[in-house]
Order: structure tokens, then C-alpha cells, then sequence
């Protein structure tokens, strides 16, 4: 799949759920994103926007 094929696919989806790989693509096209992390880049922002950070099941 190439990339302007996957925008189009992430520009329609309801939510995107990812380890922060498409988090900035998925920002600009406002689409919510729950972001699978340890910890967030910045520590001070667990939600913000349309952007959650969880932590996965079994982390510390």
C-alpha cells in the first residue's frame, strides 16, 4: 500500500489506535488516536485533543 493510499484509508477512519507511528498524519486529519506507549514523549500531556495516551496492560 502506498503512502497516499494509506491517508486516504486514515483520513476515513473513526479512530486510529497506534505506538505513535501515525500520530502526527492521524493529528492533521483530526481523527481521535489512542496512543500505545509506555510513557508519553511529554510527560505532562496524557490527553490532549483528539489524542490519548494509555498505557499498555502489564506496564509499570
Amino acid at each position: 500500500m502506498g503512502y497516499l493510499e494509506f491517508l486516504s484509508l486514515l483520513k476515513n477512519a473513526k479512530v486510529v489506535v497506534t505506538d505513535s507511528g501515525v500520530q502526527e498524519e492521524a493529528f492533521t486529519l483530526k481523527v481521535p488516536t489512542a496512543t500505545l506507549r509506555y510513557t508519553p514523549r511529554d510527560r505532562k500531556r496524557r490527553c490532549t485533543g483528539s489524542t490519548c495516551f494509555l498505557r499498555p496492560s502489564g506496564s509499570a
